[in-house]
């Protein structure tokens, strides 16, 4: 088939070439064809290239969000990883890392692995990876400081234990501090010198406080104040004083207690006898008392750095002023002179006077500064000198002391020291103020022991009383329970007595013998019942202090003759009353000024009335307890109280009228009325022909005419 050129003449147009000889074919056609074929592939196979391109720019950056999402992914879980589980984590980074970029390549399509898109995807990724990788990096050094951190917290609460356990031992204390040290010097060793210095004080400090006041906790006083004294520069100023102050409050309170049981026993917790041999006794400084106390303990070692804890001690014993006692012979000085006692003329020293001394060879260097007591141990100064002090004895002119050789005599000079300053201990007794307040002390200390005591005895009597109803159900006889009784109470005759009155109660309403284990002849129950009112009274004296344990209240109690539910009841009450619960859990005073503000009540008139409120409180709540199994709350029983306070018609009387027929009267009263005459709020009931039946708060029930009611309330 012939190929038409479209652009041959058409004048030519299938004329042999051989007919026309001298024409020249115009080759201009095909030329621009050419160019036109070759323009059209360029133009295909850039515009291939720009599709590759773009396609593979799609793919980097897919490729590229797989990557973000995965190594986020693996940064989140990364940093899940805290202190020691994170040492790892820069390397598990980066190899996850590479196991994330091997992924994507292998399972990414064609164009990653061209030049052009790994090119592109590596430089992508790369750029961002140095941020990432600091980013791990900070956080694992992180973690890895909180981790030491914590290494070095439980190295100090295992050396705390240590010292809480071994503080008597100097060892044990230097070694936990070396230990500590090496720790701090390693933890901190980038930080600089300034900040291991302050860390290892720190340490030291916390330990040292540690040691003294497990000493103090276990009142070894003389140990807690040499610790303060040899490793006290550990510790800051303010924290070492404090230490130093609670060691001579303990000190004292410690002394004071002693004193205290000492007077206790003495007088069998009587305290007017015991309070007045106290104040007779510490009413003026005795320094021949405490003379004679420091010559006695001559000889005895007290360990180191114990001079001015031993001149406290002194002091305690010769009646001076506390105020003056200090662990350090500076601070003691310090104390002295800003209560004005000190002094430095020779001439006037005296007898049982304080001496203080400056020591040749002292590692401290004197100061003029009262602060340098708190800080003299870091900075190695003492104020004015003084690291030792003693007491004067103008018997020998020595001075008393307590130094490394142990307890002794020294002069005011020699080669090595001097005195350099003096103190009277106080030049009086206890003031009048310090009295009272000490015999406040001791009057608590008397009212606790005699607390405690009753207690004891009370849970004996209650007890023994349970032991005895458990032998009379047994079958036993009153014979063999009194044995036992006996046997119970030992040697202790106020505990026989004791055993022996609980079982006549056990054995006395069931089995009708009286306290002594006698058969009662009547054949009648021992307890008749209380007259009307006296379980009242029984239980006002109860509340006013009356009786000193449950023993005397049942003794009492008894001698009235109640029936056996009076008695459960008096016992229950007494109960009630020292443990402060039942009608007595509620503060009293408290709800009578409520009671008396909500209904205007005033004058004499409100205090009867409130008399009246107050038992009605008391039975609303027994009767609450007995429905509820509860005590009711505070607004329950204020509200009790106050509905009580509310009059009705209770009963009705006649009488003849002035000139003929009959009247009637109503009985007007409240439950508070009621209350206040013994009566149950509930207990008035009609039986017909002007009497009534009224049941008593204590169980009885009598028959009264509506005039005899009416005069019982009125006169209740």
């Amino acid at each position: 088939m012939a190929v038409i050129d479209v652009y041959e003449n058409q004048a030519k147009l299938g004329t042999p070439a051989s007919q026309t000889s001298g024409v020249h074919p115009d080759m201009g056609g095909q030329m621009a064809l050419a160019r036109a074929n070759a323009n059209l592939t360029n133009t295909m196979v850039e515009g291939g290239q720009k599709l590759y391109e773009q396609i593979a720019i799609a793919d980097v950056m897919k490729a590229n969000n797989d990557y973000n999402m995965q190594m986020s992914r693996l940064q989140n879980e990364l940093l899940q990883n805290k202190e020691e589980n994170a040492r790892d984590n820069l390397t598990k980074y980066e190899e996850g890392r590479k196991k994330i970029i091997n992924n994507i390549m292998q399972k990414g399509p064609s164009t990653l692995h061209g030049v052009l898109g790994s090119k592109a995807f590596f430089n992508t990724i790369d750029r961002d990876w140095t941020g990432q990788r600091a980013q791990m990096e900070r956080y694992t050094m992180g973690e890895m400081e909180k981790y030491q951190d914590t290494q070095l917290n439980l190295q100090a609460e295992n050396s705390i234990k240590n010292i809480a356990a071994n503080w008597r031992d100097d060892g044990t204390i230097d070694a936990e501090l070396n230990r500590g040290n090496f720790m701090i010097s390693a933890r901190y060793a980038n930080y600089g010198e300034t900040k291991v210095k302050d860390a290892q004080n720190k340490y030291g400090g916390l330990l040292i406080g540690t040691a003294a006041m497990a000493a103090v906790g276990d009142e070894d006083y003389d140990r807690a104040g040499g610790i303060v004294q040899k490793y006290g520069h550990l510790m800051r100023a303010s924290e070492r004083l404090k230490i130093d102050q609670v060691i001579n409050a303990r000190k004292k309170g410690n002394q004071q207690l002693q004193t205290f049981s000492t007077l206790y026993e003495k007088y069998d917790g009587d305290f007017e006898k015991a309070a007045a041999d106290y104040r007779q006794n510490n009413s003026n400084v005795n320094i021949n008392k405490g003379l004679d106390w420091f010559k006695g303990i001559e000889g005895q070692q007290r360990g180191e750095n114990q001079c001015a804890n031993t001149v406290s001690e002194y002091i305690d014993v010769a009646g001076g002023d506390g105020r003056i006692k200090s662990s350090l012979a500076d601070g003691m000085y310090r104390n002295a002179e800003q209560l004005g006692y000190a002094f430095k003329d020779r001439s006037q020293l005296r007898d049982g006077d304080i001496v203080f001394f400056q020591v040749d060879g002292s590692s401290y260097t004197a100061s003029d500064d009262p602060n340098d007591v708190e800080n003299g141990l870091k900075t190695g100064k003492a104020y004015m000198g003084i690291t030792h002090t003693g007491v004067y004895d103008a018997k020998t002119g020595m001075v008393i002391q307590s130094g490394t050789s142990g307890v002794g005599k020294m002069a005011l000079d020699g080669k090595s020291w001097k005195a350099v300053a003096y103190a009277h201990i106080g030049g009086r007794g206890m003031d009048e103020t310090d009295m009272n307040k000490n015999l406040q002390e001791l009057q608590t200390y008397f009212s606790t022991q005699n607390t405690r005591k009753r207690m004891a005895k009370d849970k004996a009597f209650d007890n023994f009383s349970s032991e005895a109803v458990r032998m009379f159900e047994s079958g036993m006889t009153i014979e063999e329970a009194l044995k036992r009784a006996d046997v119970f109470g030992g040697t202790d005759l106020q505990m026989r007595s004791m055993a022996r009155k609980a079982v006549g109660t056990a054995y006395s309403w069931a089995n009708n013998v009286d306290v002594l284990g006698k058969r009662a002849s009547s054949g009648v129950s021992t307890g008749k019942g209380l007259a009307m009112g006296q379980k009242q009274k029984l239980t006002e004296l109860l509340e006013g202090g009356y009786f000193n344990d449950k023993e005397e209240f049942d003794d009492f109690v008894r001698s009235y003759g109640p029936n056996k539910s009076e008695y459960d009841s008096l016992m229950t009450t007494y109960d009630n009353f020292r443990k402060g619960t039942g009608a007595y859990k509620y503060n009293w005073d408290e709800i009578e000024s409520i009671v008396k503000a909500s209904t205007s009540l005033k004058g004499e008139y409100a205090q009867m009335q409130w008399v009246g409120a107050k038992d009605a409180g008391k039975e609303f709540i027994q009767n609450y307890m007995a429905k509820n199994g509860v005590t009711p709350s505070d607004g329950e029983v204020i509200q009790a109280c106050i509905d009580s306070l509310t009059k009705r018609t209770v009963a009705l009387y006649r009488q003849p009228g002035w000139l003929w027929g009959t009247n009637e009267y109503a009985v007007e009263a409240s439950d508070a009325d009621l209350a206040r005459a013994g009566i149950k709020s509930n207990g008035i009931t009609p039986m017909g022909g002007d009497l009534y039946k009224v049941e008593m708060v204590d169980g009885r029930i009598f028959s009264m005419s509506g005039e005899d009611l009416k005069n019982r309330i009125n006169n209740g």
